[in-house]
């Protein structure tokens, strides 16, 4: 083989190894979060799926504390996740649920269908002081939304203007946590608790 042959194996070799180291981050980017039963597009390194199926009865115990005020209330504890062509942004969710007759709550809004049920302010209150440092401790975040029971849909928009100030129509951002107002005026809180400290702080509720 000439000389100059030889340069161009080598300069080929050279570049199949190259390409083949550049390669190989882009693919593991893609591959660790669909062994975990992710999406593809998942942050590789974000909350996995055993992540979160450890926090659940962690999240869960902190709530059976939590005053249900004679039952009218109940606070479910899942699995919440974003969809980007599968699972994705993986993260504890808490539903307050109704759970009473309608008859038996002093504010709703009767012209909604189903049923707004209003979630008092100290309900809230309660619940974000019980999930959030239990979300911090297990490094996830931790989501607290609506839910619907046989009286109605309950509603999180006049607890949250009384938590954290009256909401722009888009919610409220902050670098500890959200207060996110959707498409149908549906308000959830959500803390991230799994790169932030001291949450509750941030929120004035300890």
């Amino acid at each position: 083989m000439t000389a100059t042959r030889q340069r161009l194996a080598r300069r080929a070799i050279t570049a199949l190894l190259v390409g083949l180291i550049c390669a190989l981050p882009l693919t593991g980017c893609f591959v660790i979060p669909l062994i975990d039963d992710r999406s593809p597009f998942d942050d590789p390194f974000g909350t996995s799926t055993t992540d979160v199926a450890n926090a659940l009865p962690v999240v869960q115990e902190a709530l059976e504390l939590v005053d249900t005020q004679d039952g009218l209330w109940r606070y479910e504890v899942l699995r919440g996740q974003g969809n980007c062509e599968g699972a994705c942004d993986l993260h504890v969710e808490v539903r307050v649920v109704p759970s009473g007759i309608l008859s038996a709550y002093p504010e709703v809004d009767l012209e909604s269908d189903p049923s707004l049920i209003i979630v008092p302010e100290q309900v809230l209150r309660d619940v974000l002081v019980a999930v959030v440092p239990a979300a911090e401790q297990q490094r996830v975040d931790v989501r607290v939304v609506p839910g619907n029971g046989d009286a109605g849909s309950s509603d999180l928009g006049d607890a949250a203007d009384a938590l954290f100030g009256p909401l722009p129509t888009d919610g409220l951002s902050e670098e500890a946590f959200e207060v996110d107002v959707n498409h149908s005026d549906e308000v959830s809180v959500n803390a991230n608790t799994r790169d932030q400290q001291n949450v509750l702080e941030a929120m004035g509720l300890a």
